[in-house]
């Protein structure tokens, strides 16, 4: 049998450290600095006998920074929250101002036709209608 020595101390700088851990990325932000993230919106996705529609809220994103496509059998929505300000000559010490991206993909469970899809945005609620597809002319899946 191995005696081990221990000093106190060591534990204690352990335990010093780990605490410091969490707040040593927030003392390293620059506190004037607008965030950037990415985040992806939840997405209802419901089916009838004849379509699937997929709604998300997409709250503060303007129509024209929305795209949607087509991977196989995948929707891929992209959009862009985009900060509201707009003069850079002002010295501010806080904004909650953010800029953010998303980019949501979606399974789709069923072949869908790319020539028949109706999408409305309005008030932030994005609504998808997807046509399910019985014929292998104009579909994806």
């Amino acid at each position: 049998m191995e005696i081990i020595k221990k000093n106190p101390s060591d534990e204690l700088t352990s335990l010093q450290q780990q605490t410091d851990r969490p707040f040593d990325s927030f003392l390293e932000q620059e506190p004037l600095a607008i965030s950037t993230t990415q985040q992806n919106p939840a997405f209802d996705l419901i089916a009838t006998e004849e379509e699937i529609l997929v709604t998300t809220e997409l709250p503060g994103i303007d129509r024209e920074d929305i795209s949607m496509t087509f991977s196989g059998d995948k929707l891929i929505i992209k959009g862009e929250l985009k900060s509201g300000l707009e003069d850079k000559d002002q010295n501010f010490l806080h904004t909650g101002e953010n800029h953010s991206r998303f980019n949501r993909v979606i399974q789709l469970p069923v072949p869908v036709n790319t020539r028949k899809i109706k999408s409305d945005f309005n008030k932030g609620l994005l609504e998808i209608n997807l046509i399910k597809c019985f014929n292998s002319e104009y579909f994806i899946g």
